[in-house]
């Protein structure tokens, strides 16, 4: 997947603009970045923002109590100008032993990861640069590349919506864009 370019969009009676659409990073460039992170809470950061779909003020409020090992899933009690709402988000089973062992390891806080939104963002440029990553880069883009490979491996938009906590099916359509593999995917099963 590539950084997807500009698209023109018109309100109506206004000038006719450009929206830059959203940064999507493949499989690779996400285990790079989680191979380039200098130490464990950082990986465990970049890992927890790509795994949970979470924006990033949902996930530095995150308490180790709003983890549910036994059912696998994280209650999101974080209150942000799009959502003031509880929710479950799942833990997927790639991600689940990482996260249990750091949870465990981590004696001193009751907040998952005690840091603010502003050093997130830094975190996330810095290990894009160091892993030679040529897009802009920001912690939605792991939100935006969460929403994209679910959307690619379901092709369901009922459950990205549902994964995002999207209100609107709009809203998700977003994911719906243009993933090059699934385009290529679609056409070479129609003319085979």
């Amino acid at each position: 997947m590539e950084e997807i370019g500009f698209k023109q969009q018109r309100k109506k009676g206004q000038k006719l603009k450009e929206k830059k659409l959203v940064v999507v990073l493949t499989e690779d460039e996400v285990f790079k970045l989680f191979g380039v992170a200098s130490n464990e809470r950082d990986r465990l950061i970049l890992k927890f923002l790509y795994y949970t779909g979470m924006r990033v003020n949902e996930a530095i409020q995150v308490k180790k109590e709003d983890i549910n090992w036994k059912e696998q899933v994280i209650r999101i009690r974080a209150e942000t100008s799009k959502t003031k709402r509880e929710a479950l988000q799942p833990i997927p089973k790639p991600f689940y032993e990482d996260l249990k062992n750091f949870v465990e390891y981590k004696q001193n806080s009751d907040v998952l990861f005690p840091i603010t939104k502003q050093r997130v963002w830094q975190l996330v440029k810095y290990y894009g640069k160091k892993a030679k990553i040529e897009k802009d880069l920001h912690p939605h883009t792991f939100r935006h590349t969460y929403g994209t490979h679910i959307y690619e491996k379901t092709q369901d938009l009922g459950k990205v919506q549902e994964l995002l906590r999207h209100q609107s099916l709009a809203t998700t359509g977003i994911y719906k864009h243009l993933s090059t593999e699934l385009k290529k995917k679609t056409v070479d099963e129609v003319f085979k």
